[in-house]
């Protein structure tokens, strides 16, 4: 999910909720013309029925039939004006001593009013609304009934359930949202980070670098009176050096962005050379079984690519023993003559998606990888387990 996705979600239900509010409108107004209709056959009925005391229906009994009903067309766009009018013609209708009728107004506004309102406005209406509906059926004709009374607080109960939901689902979709948003902010954290880390072994690898220089060249300027030759091979090894470290020079200032910390050893950085004292470790610490194998011909690399293919095979087998273990593993290191491949692959649990699209292990490979121009490929490998592939560009001697 990008940064943007919330708010495009937002936008598309509110065009959607936009287009249905005239269907819901003109359902509104059928309601009200089927209510009136209804009301109207209940007047029209058998005055036998009718309870003791009542009035025949006259012209304003029609009116106010009409008054009681017609509010649930407009309740949407006004729902307090709604609620009055229902109310008001109510409580004239009962004083007036006409027939009961048919009229769901009051009910459903107030369960319109109950999704809509916040808690202090809602119990409001609540309590006008059951006050009201207790007036007018008091001072209707026959004995008092709660019943009406009971249909206002139903609504408005069930009004207000619907109303807790919808917030409950904004919130969990906000915190979604917010959730992503921090996922995507670690990530771009554990990219700075890792470029920080990149730079101090960097750091350390032209420190070695500069240290061979000033001992090749001390070295060529104190015999190279006596012996020419061996002056001249100082020199050599000197140029190599130097255009290796103009080339880690040149990466870092290309790929980094921050400041590199001065403090911390200045010792050679671990190579490929190092790798079977890594698979030993691994076995002897966390008893996995890892098989190093070498194909092609080895050739000197840079220290910068050998320390990367290093902590890419570290960080491989570091995530065989947190996700697959136990396992059996196997490292991959072949050698061309344009590049370097360095295969880890487990036959642990297939599809581990944690570690393909999340945490700081795969960020890791992959800036390292992007620093010399290589890439790093990861995910379930054919036949189960999960296998992690680099590719690194040779280039430059190791000093």
């Amino acid at each position: 999910m990008n940064p943007g996705f919330g708010t495009v979600a937002r936008v598309i239900v509110d065009r959607r909720v936009r287009g249905g509010s005239g269907t819901l409108v003109a359902i509104d107004v059928f309601v009200a013309l089927v209510a009136v209709a209804v009301s109207w056959a209940v007047l029209s009925a058998d005055s036998l029925d009718w309870p003791a005391g009542s009035r025949d229906p006259d012209w304003l009994a029609v009116a106010l039939v009409v008054a009681v009903n017609a509010p649930i067309a407009f309740r949407r766009r006004a729902c307090s004006a709604a609620l009055a009018v229902a109310l008001g013609a109510g409580l004239i209708y009962a004083a007036r001593l006409y027939p009961p009728i048919f009229a769901p107004a009051v009910p459903l506004i107030v369960y319109l009013a109950a999704t809509r309102l916040d808690d202090r406005r809602s119990r409001l209406v609540l309590i006008v609304s059951a006050a009201m509906s207790w007036i007018t059926t008091t001072v209707a004709a026959g004995p008092t009934d709660p019943q009406s009374v009971l249909i206002v607080a139903g609504a408005w109960l069930l009004g207000h359930y619907v109303r807790t939901r919808r917030q409950l689902v904004a919130e969990l979709e906000q915190r979604a949202v917010d959730l992503e948003r921090e996922r995507e902010e670690r990530a771009l954290r554990a990219v700075a980070e890792e470029r920080l880390r990149i730079a101090r072994e960097l750091h350390d690898v032209l420190a070695h670098t500069m240290s061979v220089v000033a001992v090749q060249s001390s070295t060529g300027r104190l015999i190279g009176a006596e012996h020419p030759e061996e002056a001249l091979k100082a020199l050599t090894a000197v140029e190599v050096t130097t255009r290796s470290a103009m080339r880690e020079m040149r990466q870092i200032l290309t790929v980094l962005r921050t400041d590199d910390d001065p403090g911390g050893p200045v010792t050679p950085a671990p190579g490929l050379h190092d790798l079977p004292v890594l698979v030993a470790q691994v076995a002897a610490e966390a008893g996995l079984t890892v098989d190093l194998r070498t194909e092609g011909e080895p050739r000197a690399i840079s220290a910068g690519v050998g320390l990367a293919a290093y902590r890419i095979v570290q960080e491989a087998l570091t995530n065989v023993i947190k996700h697959a273990a136990p396992a059996h593993a196997s490292v991959l290191v072949r050698y061309t003559d344009q590049d370097l491949t360095v295969e880890i692959r487990d036959d642990g649990q297939a599809g581990r998606s944690g570690v393909v699209t999340g945490g700081h292990g795969l960020v890791g490979m992959q800036e390292r990888a992007a620093v010399h121009g290589g890439e790093v490929i990861a995910g379930p490998a054919a036949g189960g387990g999960f296998r992690v592939k680099a590719r690194l560009p040779l280039g430059g001697v190791e000093s």
